[in-house]
């Protein structure tokens, strides 16, 4: 089997997830095949962000990569689907930030390189726990 950048990386756990993913798209003809420029964006977002634990993988019904991390028991829960044209649909739902009762949430969809800043209470939440 071929090493991804992923592999060397020392993600095989992530790498292994997306080829099991292509695989079953690939083999299911009502499903589309995984988008070669979602793909190739969630791996170059993950390999930048090292510092995030890895995430839950998917694959969206449009061939999408979907991203989803889970902060705590029920603390929050940050989603990203990575376009094809290297834009970021992203979620991000935070409980109870700085003490405030309310539910915290942005949403929308952005490049790659503004991402983070987006979400970074979020990504402080995720990386502490």
């Amino acid at each position: 089997m071929q090493k991804t950048i992923l592999d060397r990386a020392g993600f095989e756990s992530i790498a292994d997830r997306l080829r099991y993913l292509a695989k079953i798209t690939d083999e299911d003809p009502e499903d589309l095949p995984l988008d070669i420029e979602s793909l190739r964006s969630s791996i170059l977002f993950m390999n930048e962000n090292r510092q995030m634990p890895s995430p839950q993988i998917m694959a969206s019904s449009t061939g999408l990569v979907y991203l989803r991390w889970v902060v705590g028991d029920d603390e929050g829960v940050l989603g990203m689907e990575f376009t094809s044209s290297h834009m970021i649909r992203f979620t991000a739902i935070l409980h109870a930030l700085d003490h405030n009762p309310e539910r915290n949430s942005v949403s929308g969809i952005l490049p790659h390189n503004h991402i983070m800043n987006a979400v970074r209470p979020f990504i402080d939440k995720l990386v502490r726990q």
